[in-house]
C-alpha cells in the first residue's frame, strides 16, 4: 500500500469526518427506527395512523433538539464550506432526480410484484394492525424480507390509507444511493469530480431510473449495500475500529438483509472483507468482540421476521418450495462460469436482432467449450434459457452501456496504478456478484437483482476514469470538462428510460397505447401492464359496492393481483376490507380452510376471471 497516499486519505477524512459521516449515520438511524417502531407497535397490535404519527413526531423532535445542541457546540469556519458547486456536471443528474421525483409522486404503484405482494402486504398490515403472518393465498406476502414495505407502510399509514407516497421509498433510495456512491468515490480519490462521475454512473443506469418510481425493493437493497460498504471502507482505510463504527456497519448490514435476500451475497462479501481487515489490524480478542457485536446486532434487527417465518415455515428466510425453485441444485466451477455468463448477457441486449443473435450464439459456443447445457435445469429457472426482450420497465431492463463500461473499468483497475484499497474493493464487488451467481438460478428478471452490483461498481468506474485522466496529464479545467462531458453523455443516454417507462410514462405514446401518468386516470394506472384485467376488476368492484357488503372474503391465485381491489373499493365504498378465506397452505398453521364469521361476500380471482359470490347470513 502507498503509505503516503493512505496518510493523505486519513488526514482528508479526519478533517471532514463530521460532514462526511452525518448522512450515512442518519440513514442508519432512520432505518433502525423504522424497524423498531414497526415491531414494537405490531407486538401490541397498534400499527395505525395515530401511533405511527406519534412515534415519528417524537423522533423528529429529538432530532431537532440534538441538531440545535450540536449546532451550538460547533464552530463553522468559512474555509471549510464549499465555495461553489460544479453545476455543469451535476445539473443533468438533478434533472433526472427531479423528473423521477415527480413521476414517483404522481403515478400509481403498478409493478406486477407490487400488485401481488409488495403493496398487498402493506394494506393487509394496515387492516390487521400488525405484521404477523395471517392466512394468505399469496405466501410471498408473508415470508419475503419486509423492510421496504415497513417504510412504505409508514407513509401509507400517515397518508390515512392512501398510496400517494408509496413510490417515494424507492425514490429516496435512489437519492441516498447517489449520495453514498459519491462519498465512497471521494474516499478513494479525494476528488469531487470522481464523486460526480460515480453518482452519474449509478443514477443513469436504466434499471436504476426505472426502479426509482416503483414500489419494488431492489433499489432499497442497493442503497443499504452502499451504506454498509461505506462503514466497511471507513474501518479498512481509516482503521476506525471504534464501537460506534461497528454498530453503524452492522445495522446497515442488518437493514439490508431485512430489505432483500440478495444482501446475503453482496453484503456477505463486504462483511467478510471487514472481518479480515480488523483481524489483520487488532488483537484477536477485540476482533472477536467486534464480530460478535456485529453479528448479534444484524441478527437482532431481523429476529422478529425470522421468528415469524420459522413459526410458519420452519425456516427463517423462505418457504421450502420457494427455496428449491430459486437456488441452484448443483455447484461446480463450470456451472459457476455458466451462471456468470448468462447473468452478464442479460445486460447486453440492444434493439438490434443481429447483435442479440450474435450474443446468443456466443453464449451457446461458450457453453459447449465448458461442457455445460445452457438450459441446465439445475441452474436455470424454468429449465430454459433465453435472452429477455429489450424492456422499458423495471422487471427486465438491462444496463448495456454501463455493463460495457464496467467490463473495461474492471480490466483496467488491475492494470493501472490505483489508490490504496481500490483493488480490494473491486475484488469484493466482483466476489459479491460471483456469490450471487453461485447460489441463485438464472432468471430472466435478474437484471434488477444486479442493482447492488452496479451501485458497488460505480466508485470503481469513477476511480478508473480519474486515473485515466491523470495519466493523460490533463489540466484541472480540462479534467472538469471531461467529467461534465461523461456525466452529460450518461444522462442523455438515460432519457428514454426517464421519460418512457412502460409502466409509468412521462409522455403519452399513442402508437403504443401508452398514456402519460399526468393524463391517465389513477385507477387505470394500476393496470398499465395488464390492461386486460381492468374491466373484470372494475365490474367486480362495482358489484361488491352495490351489494353493500363491506367485509369481503378473497380467494385468489398465488401470483394474481390483490392490491388494486383495495384502492378501487376505497373510492367506491370506503371501509371495505378483504380477508383471505379458504386458505390451504402453511400460513394457516395447520388450521382447516375456513370462512371467518362476518364475511358477506367472496371474490374469486383467477387471472382475468373475477367472480363475486354472495354469502347468505345465518
Amino acid at each position: 500500500m502507498n503509505k503516503f497516499a493512505a496518510t493523505q486519505q486519513w488526514n482528508f477524512f479526519t478533517k471532514n469526518k463530521a460532514q462526511n459521516d452525518f448522512l450515512p449515520k442518519f440513514f442508519v438511524i432512520i432505518g433502525t427506527f423504522t424497524i423498531l417502531t414497526t415491531e414494537i407497535l405490531s407486538f401490541f397490535s397498534a400499527l395505525n395512523r395515530h401511533s405511527i404519527a406519534i412515534f415519528w413526531f417524537a423522533f423528529a423532535l429529538s432530532i431537532c433538539f440534538f441538531t440545535i445542541g450540536l449546532w451550538k457546540k460547533t464552530t463553522i469556519h468559512s474555509q471549510s464550506m464549499p465555495r461553489h458547486y460544479n453545476l455543469p456536471s451535476i445539473s443533468p443528474l438533478l434533472f433526472i432526480l427531479a423528473t423521477t421525483f415527480v413521476i414517483a409522486l404522481v403515478a400509481a404503484p403498478n409493478t406486477w410484484d407490487s400488485m401481488t405482494y409488495h403493496m398487498s402486504r402493506v394494506v393487509g398490515w394496515f387492516h390487521h394492525g400488525d405484521v404477523a403472518h395471517h392466512p394468505t393465498h399469496i405466501e410471498r406476502q408473508a415470508f419475503y424480507n419486509p423492510w421496504t414495505e415497513y417504510a412504505i407502510f409508514h407513509l401509507y399509514a400517515l397518508a390515512d390509507g392512501s398510496d400517494r407516497l408509496a413510490n417515494m421509498v424507492q425514490w429516496l433510495a435512489l437519492a441516498g444511493a447517489g449520495i453514498m456512491v459519491y462519498l465512497i468515490a471521494t474516499i478513494f480519490v479525494l476528488s469531487k469530480k470522481a464523486g460526480c462521475i460515480a453518482a452519474g454512473f449509478f443514477l443513469t443506469a436504466p434499471m436504476t431510473v426505472l426502479q426509482s418510481t416503483s414500489t419494488q425493493n431492489d433499489l432499497v437493497c442497493a442503497f443499504w449495500c452502499m451504506v454498509a460498504a461505506y462503514f466497511a471502507i471507513k474501518t479498512i482505510l481509516q482503521q476506525d475500529f471504534s464501537l460506534a463504527n461497528t454498530l453503524y456497519f452492522s445495522c446497515a448490514l442488518g437493514i439490508g438483509v431485512l430489505s432483500k435476500g440478495v444482501m446475503f451475497f453482496y453484503g456477505g462479501i463486504i462483511g467478510l472483507w471487514w472481518v479480515l481487515s480488523i483481524f489483520h489490524h487488532i488483537h484477536i480478542k477485540k476482533t472477536l468482540a467486534h464480530v460478535s457485536i456485529a453479528l448479534l446486532l444484524a441478527f437482532a434487527l431481523n429476529a422478529p421476521h425470522f421468528y415469524r417465518n420459522i413459526k410458519t415455515y420452519g425456516h427463517p428466510l423462505t418457504s421450502p418450495g420457494e427455496s428449491a425453485a430459486l437456488t441452484n441444485n448443483a455447484h461446480s466451477p463450470a456451472l459457476l462460469l455458466s451462471s456468470f455468463a448468462k447473468n452478464t448477457a442479460i445486460h447486453f441486449r440492444v434493439p438490434h436482432n443481429g447483435w442479440n443473435n450474435a450474443v446468443m450464439k456466443a453464449l451457446v459456443f461458450f457453453h459447449r467449450i465448458i461442457g455445460v447445457d445452457i438450459n441446465d435445469p439445475r441452474t436455470t429457472w424454468g429449465g430454459r434459457f433465453a435472452l429477455p426482450d429489450v424492456s422499458n420497465q423495471e422487471d427486465q431492463a438491462g444496463n448495456p452501456l454501463h455493463a460495457a463500461l464496467l467490463a473495461v473499468a474492471f480490466a483496467l483497475v488491475f492494470l493501472m496504478r490505483m489508490p490504496p484499497g481500490v483493488r480490494a474493493y473491486a475484488g469484493i464487488t466482483i466476489g459479491g456478484f460471483l456469490a450471487f451467481c453461485f447460489f441463485l438460478k438464472w432468471q430472466p428478471w435478474h437484471s434488477r437483482l444486479h442493482l447492488p452490483f452496479f451501485a458497488l461498481s460505480a466508485p470503481v468506474f469513477a476511480v478508473v476514469f480519474d486515473a485515466a485522466l491523470k495519466k493523460f496529464r490533463l489540466s484541472p479545467d480540462n479534467m472538469a470538462r471531461a467529467t461534465t462531458v461523461v456525466v452529460w453523455g450518461l444522462s442523455l443516454a438515460a432519457l428514454p428510460w426517464v421519460f418512457f417507462n412502460y409502466n409509468r410514462p412521462f409522455f403519452s405514446v399513442p402508437s403504443r397505447a401508452w398514456q402519460s401518468v399526468f393524463t391517465a386516470p389513477r385507477e387505470e394506472q394500476y393496470f398499465a401492464i395488464r390492461k386486460d384485467l381492468y374491466k373484470p376488476y372494475r365490474e367486480a368492484a362495482d358489484a361488491l359496492a352495490a351489494s353493500g357488503c363491506t367485509r369481503a372474503g378473497l380467494v385468489i391465485g398465488g401470483d394474481d393481483w390483490e392490491y388494486p381491489l383495495w384502492p378501487m373499493m376505497r373510492s367506491r365504498a370506503r371501509g371495505t376490507t378483504f380477508t383471505h378465506v379458504l386458505v390451504a397452505n402453511a400460513t394457516t398453521r395447520g388450521r382447516a380452510p375456513e370462512i371467518p364469521p362476518g364475511i358477506c361476500a367472496i371474490l374469486h380471482v383467477n387471472g382475468s376471471r373475477v367472480r363475486l359470490q354472495q354469502i347468505q347470513s345465518d
